[in-house]
């Protein structure tokens, strides 16, 4: 049966008025007063035509894309949970503390945290295919030449550089799905296998890093080896199988400046916020530690002036900021809403596996793997949750699934810190683990279809970028948060159990915040591949 055309239309700027006249101030520097300030040959179109792009991918090309996303979010995942676990190995061969160490973990989640917004824009400025090929090179390089590297600072080094591969590779990702996949399910589907990419990462990640970790003394070495290998399989299929650019974007007049001022602004208070919430767990004093608070101020600070430039930059003057403010308010919000949902839904989830981990490790007294085989119901429910997201996703109303996803893993939280003391095993811990993984696994799935379709062709990948960004500072905070917590009620209560409970109220409450978001904002969405219509719909209403 041949396939349909896809009538996707593409907006073109036009110099044109209706009649075929110039507009006017086309072509002229004229423009009023602050002429003078603003670079007109990007001056925004008045009037745009249309150009249809009939050139539909066939279900094989579809496929393969899907799969190398869900590989590139798997390499993401795997590399930080692996390199977790060799890092008592590591230390050991470098002849270090297990604290000093600890960087070689952080410095890749650093890098990949701080780089997604910057790397988004420039896949949407320019080719996203390229742009994804660039960061997977990196990352296969960078893992390669860490492997054969055993001095920690520039083993360092080389983390954070694979760090920025991936942090360059998943935004480009995100557009290349969203330029090039239209119709759905297949787009809905696709968008869903980033999520899968997750619990599957963790999963192979745990397997993984205890298999190096016994494999002898320079075992750790494999595992970036492996990683650098895997990293051979979606590479190869984006290059084979994803058209060019201007297959979409083809006589689209992009402004193509780079706002480097923010760009340098965003990562370096991202990167600060990050490096704070990290050394308030490593040093000995936390939060007491006079530099870290410190450093928090400081990146909150250059964030507030980032956002003051960007509303500069965009209802001011012509250049084209990183991240347009008016973003967030579009759609009466919605965008706002989703990266909230993406921030909370993490700080829960990863709040959670700090408590769980202290719970295990430090109140029951077991050693990391047991550890890890209490947790591992969770990891398995984590696949069917990523899968169930790819077969719900188009069936089932986006709001039901994002407010009954954070109301389960809310539970997990609410389970532990309710259980008394003594109960088995099987009567509640198993339970409440087999519900935490549908929260995350659905605001991550979801959130990246809704964010696509909420955003325009050329903010693609700087969309799905802003969603990453606050999954990885959710994440980061949750952690920090339940740590800071339950140290302090442990202090004045002399309780580590208090400590955690408290921790786990706290983290309960983070997911269940999510129902009332869904409620304010999203509750009129139905299925995720209509979230751009909704708006539509209301304005014929009134």
């Amino acid at each position: 049966m041949a396939e349909k055309p896809n009538l996707h239309t593409v907006e073109v700027p036009s110099t044109c008025g209706p009649d075929g006249d110039p507009l006017p101030g086309a072509g002229s520097s004229d423009q009023g007063d602050n002429s003078a300030n603003k670079d007109d040959s990007f001056a925004q179109p008045v009037q745009t035509e249309r150009v249809e792009d009939t050139n539909q991918l066939s279900n094989t090309r579809m496929f393969l894309i899907g799969t190398s996303m869900m590989l590139t979010y798997f390499l993401g995942t795997s590399s930080a949970v692996a390199v977790t676990l060799v890092i008592p190995d590591l230390a050991a061969d470098l002849g270090v503390s297990a604290l000093d160490v600890q960087w070689v973990s952080s410095a890749y989640t650093l890098a990949y945290g701080c780089g997604l917004l910057f790397a988004g824009r420039i896949a949407d400025l320019y080719n996203r295919k390229i742009v994804y090929l660039t960061g997977l090179s990196l990352f296969f390089i960078f893992n390669i030449l860490s492997a054969v590297i055993r001095v920690r600072v520039p083993l360092c080094v080389m983390r954070a550089l694979s760090g920025l591969g991936l942090a360059i590779a998943i935004p480009a990702g995100y557009g290349i799905v969203g330029s090039n996949i239209r119709q759905d399910p297949w787009r809905t589907t696709t968008f869903a296998a980033f999520g899968v990419g997750g619990p599957v990462g963790a999963s192979v990640g745990t397997i993984l890093g205890g298999a190096v970790a016994g494999s002898g003394r320079h075992g750790w070495t494999y595992l970036f080896y492996i990683l650098a290998a895997c990293s051979l399989v979606p590479f190869t299929l984006v290059l084979l199988v994803v058209p060019r650019d201007d297959r979409i974007l083809r006589g689209i007049g992009i402004d193509r400046r780079i706002d480097w001022v923010g760009g340098v602004m965003v990562t370096l208070s991202t990167s600060l916020f990050l490096f704070s919430i990290g050394q308030s767990g490593v040093t000995a004093k936390g939060w007491r530690t006079p530099y870290v608070p410190t450093i928090l101020a400081l990146s909150l600070v250059i964030f507030t002036i980032f956002l003051l430039w960007e509303h500069h930059l965009e209802h001011r003057t012509t250049f084209p900021p990183l991240l347009k403010p008016s973003l967030f308010v579009r759609h009466k919000c919605r965008i706002t809403a989703l990266t909230l949902i993406g921030f909370a839904v993490p700080a829960s989830v990863y709040g959670f596996v700090y408590v769980a981990t202290i719970w295990y490790q430090d109140l029951k007294g077991m050693n990391a793997i047991e550890n890890a085989v209490h947790m591992l119901p969770c990891n398995i429910m984590g696949l069917f949750a990523a899968g169930g997201v790819m077969w719900l996703a188009p069936r089932v109303k986006a709001p039901i699934l994002l407010g009954g996803g954070a109301v389960l893993s809310g539970l997990t939280s609410l389970l532990f810190a309710v259980e008394p003391s003594g109960t088995n095993y099987w009567k509640c811990e198993f339970i409440a683990l087999l519900c935490l993984p549908w929260g995350i696994d659905f605001a991550v799935g979801l959130g990246t279809i809704l964010i696509s379709n909420l955003v325009d062709d050329t903010e693609q990948a700087v969309g799905g970028a802003l969603f990453q960004t606050s999954v990885q500072i959710g994440g980061s905070l949750g952690t920090c948060l339940a740590s800071l917590i339950s140290t302090q009620r442990t202090e004045a209560t002399g309780s580590l159990l208090n400590g955690l409970r408290t921790a786990g109220y706290m983290n309960a409450a983070w997911a269940w915040v999510v129902p009332f978001i869904v409620f304010v904002s999203i509750r009129k969405v139905g299925l995720a591949k209509d979230a751009a219509k909704i708006e539509s719909i209301e304005r014929e209403e009134h």
